[in-house]
């Protein structure tokens, strides 16, 4: 899998996004954009998260706006932590992921970095931005992989749902939230 592509609509609000995976020569690159609404309100955002070969991110730049607000956040992985925009967040310093809140893409990076068997558990600690709020928090989380394209998820938060995801590990189906739709793998 060099290069493949992932489209999701959103379930609960008006919305879509487009999401590319490539391979590049540190590891993998995530690159989307989603356009939906918040409370009614249009908004748009553009990331990029960047891996290392063994799907741990190195990086991520998330821009864009909601309503008449503009926003623009990087996280970055330092020896101590995570810096999100510019400063390290001691709080981050055990992530070893990235969830940001608008998007289904990010959990391919924790079910590829996982790689879990059948019936087998694992849990993360991710860089987490909540897109209720905005902020940038830890978040622990858990995945079981159930059956080859069934996994359960758990946050902290005591959100827990079952993900279905193709044979590459993109999320198909985010029960209630996002489904999947088109997109290929060359």
């Amino acid at each position: 899998m060099a290069r493949s592509v992932k489209h999701w609509k959103r379930q609960d609000v008006a919305g879509c996004e487009t999401c590319r995976l490539s391979r590049t020569d540190q590891g993998w690159r995530l690159d989307g954009v989603t356009i939906d609404e918040d409370g009614g309100a249009p908004r748009g955002f553009r990331y990029i998260v960047c891996l290392d070969a063994a799907w741990r991110p190195k990086s991520a730049r998330v821009t864009g706006w909601s309503d008449e607000n503009d926003f623009d956040l990087t996280l970055d992985r330092h020896p101590t932590g995570w810096a999100v925009n510019g400063t390290v967040d001691p709080a981050l310093q055990d992530a070893t992921d990235i969830d940001l809140g608008f998007t289904p893409a990010t959990n391919l990076c924790a079910i590829r970095r996982l790689d879990l068997a059948i019936g087998d558990s694992g849990e993360s600690q991710a860089v987490w931005l909540n897109d209720n709020t905005w902020q940038v928090a830890p978040l622990r989380q858990s995945y079981r992989r159930r059956s080859a394209t069934r996994y359960d998820y758990r946050s902290q938060t005591g959100y827990e749902t079952t993900l279905t995801a193709d044979e590459n590990g993109w999320i198909v189906t985010y029960p209630g939230l996002w489904q999947a739709h088109g997109g290929h793998a060359p």
